[in-house]
């Protein structure tokens, strides 16, 4: 499987041939062309295919885990973000996710671990407020966010 530098979509080498098959370089050209965006890169040279193969690094966990001990203060208690009600305001205790994808959209965001947030909406998506600025996420972003919640009883 190869992954598109451009898209990140993920497709097979026999199905980057088909995508050429108009050019009148077809036969010639050694460049892969992704079916789904069109970008063209160079093929990998085999004897990077085999020692990729043999070394495989182990995938990083690149998640901010909530604490088990999360130092909480008289009257917080901590519920994700999509628990919370509209209006409700808290500071962010942190995010719990394996994907290095939300982890990133989500701090840049401004989503980080003390920074205030304000829930204004829960439908049809969760709007939030962080400083001046206001954003929109859906259900599984917002189940990743862990906040403490001010002045809860």
């Amino acid at each position: 499987m190869i992954k598109c530098g451009l898209c990140g979509f993920e497709f097979d080498e026999r199905t980057a041939g088909k995508s050429c098959g108009g050019c009148s370089l077809a036969k010639t050209c050694k460049l892969i062309r992704c079916p789904n965006c069109g970008y063209e890169t160079p093929p990998e040279p085999r004897w990077l295919k085999v020692l990729l193969k043999n070394f495989k690094r182990p995938k990083k966990d690149t998640s901010i885990l909530c604490p088990v001990n999360i130092e909480k203060k008289q009257g917080e208690q901590i519920i994700s973000l999509d628990a919370m009600a509209a209006e409700q305001k808290g500071r962010i205790a942190c995010i719990q996710t394996t994907d290095r994808k939300k982890l990133q959209k989500l701090m840049a965001m401004g989503i980080v671990p003390g920074a205030g947030i304000t829930l204004l909406q829960s439908f049809p998506a969760y709007v939030f407020q962080i400083g001046q600025s206001q954003f929109a996420i859906d259900k599984d972003l917002a189940s990743a966010i862990f906040v403490h919640i001010l002045g809860a009883d």
